[in-house]
């Protein structure tokens, strides 16, 4: 299953879109197809998008969305690394992530991340590779507010969905059509979508005017005006697939 989960312009998270496409598997191509999509449903000018490891997955986002900005997950990236030490190695090793992407600014990230890199990189030559292949892609939500940078940096929010979903499917045996499954997902992407739309993000309120500053400095001076539409495209989806 594919999800999109964002957090709209009033600070609020949403399930946009969920996509059951078969048993090809994961593949770039089908992400691609997937955001062309919610560019016809009217998602015109997003910030961020945050992804995991998927290779082809930034460049996906980058034609349909040249100005959006891409920031991989950092937990992902650090399971990765952790995965690839002798297991009494792990606990310090993770200590010493956290003093990486802790930092409050890119400079520091950097500064922080060659640090580690020359105590492990004696032990381990090659683990931290793919970090610096990733670099650009791991600091991104720097360019963003402090205040929302811990809800930007990992895919956290859309793993939390997940295990929801996992949790309400488990005790079905067997899906006999595409739609079955199709049904679970709608009702939890409803259901917790109402438990969103209670609560903003923290601290939201507080970065919004920069927030607008930087839209208009990317998107220019004219505000979306198709925001209401796309607000009742996305309400005509859900209402279609129940």
């Amino acid at each position: 299953v594919y999800i999109a989960l964002g957090i709209d312009e009033d600070g609020y998270k949403e399930v946009i879109g969920f996509w059951i496409p078969g048993s090809d598997g994961e593949s770039a191509i089908l992400w691609k197809q997937f955001l062309y999509q919610l560019r016809e449903r009217g998602l015109k000018e997003p910030f961020l998008f945050i992804g995991n490891g998927l290779k082809g997955l930034k460049e996906a986002v980058k034609e349909v969305y040249p100005l959006a900005d891409f920031q991989s997950c950092i937990l992902h990236k650090v399971r990765g690394t952790l995965k690839r030490v002798r297991r009494r190695d792990r606990e310090a090793l993770a200590v010493d992530l956290k003093k990486i992407y802790r930092q409050n600014s890119r400079e520091r990230f950097i500064e922080a991340f060659k640090e580690v890199k020359g105590v492990w990189g004696k032990i381990y030559p090659l683990l931290f590779k793919g970090w610096e292949e990733d670099l650009e892609s791991l600091t991104s939500y720097f360019k963003y507010p402090e205040g929302i940078r811990r809800s930007i940096y990992t895919t956290n929010v859309v793993e939390r969905f997940i295990k929801e979903v996992k949790r309400r499917s488990k005790v079905v045996e067997v899906f006999p059509k595409p739609v079955s499954a199709e049904k679970v997902m709608y009702l939890v992407a409803v259901e917790m979508n109402e438990g969103y739309r209670r609560r903003k993000v923290k601290g939201f309120d507080e970065i919004k005017e920069e927030l607008v500053s930087i839209r208009r400095e990317r998107y220019g001076e004219k505000l979306n005006k198709e925001t209401e539409t796309q607000k009742q495209k996305i309400l005509k989806f859900y209402t279609h697939n129940s």
